[in-house]
C-alpha cells in the first residue's frame, strides 16, 4: 500500500470533476488523529459519517489546505440575524461533528456553483465574511451574485465544514 503523507498538485484552471478524477479511490486523512475517512461520494450526494452532503474541493487559501466542503442539511427553521447565524453554525453538531461555520465567500461562490439544487433560490443565506462593521455579505442562489446586507437583517443560514484533504 503506497502511503502518501503530503500530496500537492497544480492544475490549470478547469472544473471539480477533474479533479475529482484524480482523487477517485483515494483515502483522505482525517481531522480526528487515530481516524480516517473514506473517499468522498460524487458531488451532491450525502458523505456518510460527515455531517452532510459533498460540496466538492476547496483549494488552498492562505493558511487553510487543500479541503473537501461539506454542507450541512439542517437549518435553524427560521431567518436568523448574521451574529446569531454565526451562533447557530458553531453550536450545531451533526454526526458527531462540530466543527460547522457559516460559509465564507469562497465557500459561498463554491457552493453556488457544486450544489444550487440544496439552496431555495429565493433566499438570500448569511456568508461569515463581513463588509463592514454593520455589514456582511450573503449568497444568492437564484442568479448567483454575493451581495451584503444589514448584520440586524433576517436572512437564511446553512452551516459548512471543512475535511482536510
Amino acid at each position: 500500500m503506497l502511503h502518501i503523507e503530503h500530496l500537492h498538485l497544480t492544475l490549470p484552471s478547469g472544473s471539480y470533476e477533474q479533479m475529482a478524477k484524480l482523487y477517485e479511490g483515494v483515502v483522505f486523512k482525517s481531522n480526528t488523529p487515530g481516524t480516517s475517512n473514506p473517499s468522498p461520494p460524487p458531488i451532491g450526494e450525502v458523505w456518510p459519517g460527515q455531517g452532510g452532503v459533498y460540496v466538492g474541493l476547496e483549494r488552498a487559501r492562505g493558511d487553510v489546505p487543500l479541503s473537501h466542503l461539506i454542507v450541512s442539511e439542517r437549518d435553524p427553521g427560521k431567518d436568523l440575524i448574521w451574529q446569531a447565524g454565526l451562533d447557530w453554525a458553531a453550536d450545531l453538531v451533526d454526526e458527531g461533528h462540530s466543527d460547522f461555520m457559516l460559509p465564507d465567500k469562497g465557500q459561498g461562490a463554491l457552493l453556488y456553483a457544486n450544489v444550487p439544487e440544496l439552496f431555495d433560490k429565493s433566499k438570500l443565506y448569511w456568508l461569515r465574511t463581513q463588509f463592514s462593521e454593520y455589514l456582511a455579505f450573503c449568497q444568492g442562489f437564484y442568479t448567483g451574485y454575493q451581495y451584503h446586507d444589514a448584520k440586524e437583517a433576517s436572512l437564511s443560514v446553512r452551516a459548512v465544514r471543512r475535511l482536510i484533504a
